[in-house]
């Protein structure tokens, strides 16, 4: 007889030890949860997000026609410009695969794809200082018929520029300019029409 009561008295120390035992599992399972829903929220409100477009920089380096004139044995067009830096560094542009030559057609917008190989048109390194001018010589195979040939004083000179300008103007009306990209330094060169 002793024990059995021995055996009752056990046994509501066992039932009372596993209630706390499961009570503590619930707040060990609630807790784990609601530390995985916490998780889970703040991975959801802050997933990466697609990248931000930069902008092409218009104003770092900016552009201003100088001429035309011709080149080699085959009088092709040459276009000159005046590069000016207006950042407080060096700017110099390598011929690479970030660079994009394109040709500004009829409207200020419209663009043609990419030039095959922007060093056919310009000769590289191009290398303007902070503050400072460049000039920049942009070939087209685009050729003149008569061979010309710059005169010596100043009033045959500006003929000279001026019969190719109207060429230009009249071969080329649809020719706004020329735009270069540089995709390194996100440098967005507008090469402006001013025949």
């Amino acid at each position: 007889m002793i024990q059995k009561i021995q055996k009752m008295m056990l046994r509501p120390k066992t039932i009372e030890s596993w209630r706390r035992r499961a009570i503590a599992a619930c707040y060990v399972v609630a807790g784990c949860a609601f530390a995985l829903a916490l998780v889970s929220a703040f991975f959801l409100r802050h997933k990466p997000t697609a990248k931000q477009q930069q902008l092409w920089n218009t104003t770092a380096i900016t552009a201003k026609y100088g001429e035309i004139r011709t080149a080699g044995e085959d009088n092709h067009m040459v276009f000159e410009y005046s590069l000016e830096n207006h950042t407080d560094h060096d700017y110099v542009l390598e011929n690479n695969v970030a660079v994009c030559l394109a040709v500004r057609l009829g409207s200020a917008k419209d663009l043609s794809p990419c030039h095959d190989n922007v060093a056919e048109a310009i000769a590289f390194p191009i290398v303007v200082r902070a503050g400072q001018p460049a000039l920049i010589v942009l070939e087209i195979p685009k050729r003149y018929p008569i061979p010309l040939t710059p005169a010596s004083s100043s009033g045959n000179r500006q003929d000279y520029h001026k019969v190719l300008e109207q060429f230009a103007a009249t071969e080329m009306p649809n020719l706004r300019g020329f735009v270069l990209f540089d995709g390194e330094s996100h440098y967005e060169i507008d090469l402006p029409r001013g025949w």
